[in-house]
């Protein structure tokens, strides 16, 4: 039974990317440039960072430099035309406020910063005037007494241009959900390490390291995380330089399998060889 899950998920993970919904020939197109053309290919397409959304973070609390998600209700939004058009927009929590600049921005985001709106917003906290402000941040706008927050980090992935990040998440989230189809046998599937192997080095599976990578739960350390050094993303460093290792070993060996014709010339010819 082993050897037919193999092979069933072998051949899930060579599968074009095409198959996965919503990947037409222009989001195709764009995941060729990022050399993505297989499930497998989406799978080891690893996230350059992540943003924690799990939490809401008090407008009294923040600090700049930090990258947080914040909540509040539009006190008002207007344009400045000073040195170029800037969209400026103040989000009000109680007594605090944070200011929102958008220097791209449309129509779209005048209407959604609407007065009176409840928004929520992610990204980096800066000192401006006197106050705080975020640049661009992603905003939401959520219903009052919603607390809903995400469930794990949100990974960041390396983009092309036309690609943006909810659409490959997307993506990955289908490419995810087929590693668990059949739970731990899926992962028997998946799997090029001896089990003897994995229990010596307390390694996860691959595909309970993919899923992690991909999805980090919201508990984990986002210091252990950016250090490289959490078990799941060892497991695939531990792979890809095993890997490494394994195929510089063929190649010495292929070598060593193919020696040079020994030329027995005259001793004449020898000593013009060398001469030259």
């Amino acid at each position: 039974m082993v050897s037919v899950h193999c092979r069933q998920h072998e051949s899930v993970l060579l599968q074009a990317v095409t198959s996965l919904k919503g990947v037409g020939p222009a989001i195709a197109e764009k995941l060729v440039r990022l050399h993505i053309f297989s499930i497998g290919d989406l799978l080891f397409h690893l996230p350059l960072r992540y943003e924690d959304k799990t939490r809401l973070w008090p407008m009294s609390t923040l600090i700049p430099g930090q990258s947080v998600l914040i909540e509040g209700e539009v006190a008002n939004t207007r344009v400045e035309t000073a040195r170029r058009r800037v969209l400026v927009s103040t989000l009000r929590e109680e007594d605090n406020e944070v200011t929102l600049r958008f220097f791209r921005f449309s129509r779209f985001h005048q209407q959604r910063l609407t007065p009176g709106a409840r928004i929520r917003c992610y990204g980096e906290v800066q000192r401006y005037a006197g106050g705080l402000q975020m640049v661009h941040p992603e905003t939401h706008i959520v219903k009052p007494g919603v607390v809903e927050l995400d469930a794990h980090l949100t990974p960041v992935y390396p983009l092309v241009e036309g690609l943006g990040q909810p659409s490959i998440r997307k993506i990955v989230d289908q490419a995810l959900s087929l590693l668990s189809v059949e739970g731990e046998q899926a992962a028997l599937g998946l799997e090029l390490l001896p089990q003897a192997l994995l229990a010596q080095f307390s390694m996860p599976t691959l595909a309970t390291a993919l899923n992690f990578i991909h999805r980090p739960d919201v508990d984990a350390s986002l210091a252990q995380i950016n250090a490289t050094s959490h078990p799941a993303q060892q497991r695939i460093i531990y792979e890809e330089l095993l890997a490494h290792h394994l195929s510089l070993r063929e190649l010495r060996l292929r070598t060593e399998r193919h020696q040079a014709p020994e030329l027995n010339a005259k001793p004449r010819l020898r000593t013009q060889l060398e001469n030259s």
